[in-house]
């Protein structure tokens, strides 16, 4: 119930029926990208679309934390696998992959 003054005179109330959202849906994330040259077009189309899905999964009420990572199918070290960023919120893997 909420009770509202309006300049000088009479108090009025009203009962106000408030639609609340529901809490935002958690995800984790992590996602494992083939870095190897011939996949360069597909990384580079991933960077760029990342802040598009990231605003809809906000608009959606999704709280969504992403990790990334990198495959390589061969490496000179001989790993095949390296963490890049670990699990948070947006906007790091995008800035991983910039390489920034």
């Amino acid at each position: 119930m909420i009770e509202a003054c309006v300049g000088d005179g009479p108090t009025a109330t009203h009962n106000i029926c408030v639609d609340v959202p529901p809490e935002y849906t958690r995800v984790d994330v992590f996602l494992l990208l083939d870095t190897s040259q011939s996949m360069d077009d597909v990384v580079n189309a991933l960077a760029n679309a990342f802040a598009e899905v990231s605003n809809e999964l906000i608009a959606r009420r999704i709280d969504v934390n992403v990790g990334l990572g990198e495959y390589q199918s061969w490496d000179a070290s001989g790993t095949r696998y390296r963490r890049l960023v670990d699990i948070a919120p947006p906007p790091q893997p995008r800035q991983a992959l910039q390489g920034n």
